[in-house]
C-alpha cells in the first residue's frame, strides 16, 4: 500500500555521480511484513537539463501513466520535503 510521497528539490540520490533537479520518493508499507521487511521506497528522478522529447515514445508515456494511475493517489497523503 502506498503510504506517502516525498518531493525533494535536488535529488537525494545520484546516478553515476549525477544529481537531478527533483526526486519523487514513493514509500510503500508492507501489508504483511516478513523477515523484518516493513517498507520499500521507489525514487523517480526528474532532470530538466538532459531531457530530449524525441527519446520519449507514446509507449513510454502510456506505461508511465499506467504506473501513476495504479498508485491510487486520491488515497495517499502528500508530503513535500526539501
Amino acid at each position: 500500500m502506498t503510504h506517502k510521497f516525498k518531493f525533494r528539490l535536488r535529488s537525494e540520490h545520484t546516478i553515476e555521480g549525477q544529481d537531478f533537479d527533483v526526486e519523487l520518493q514513493i514509500i510503500y508499507i508492507a501489508k504483511n511484513p516478513e523477515n523484518n521487511f516493513f517498507y520499500s521506497v521507489v525514487s523517480v528522478l526528474f532532470d530538466r537539463k538532459n531531457f530530449t522529447k524525441a527519446k520519449v515514445t507514446n509507449d513510454h508515456v502510456e506505461k508511465i501513466d499506467r504506473f501513476f494511475d495504479s498508485l491510487e493517489l486520491k488515497k495517499v497523503k502528500n508530503e513535500t520535503a526539501n
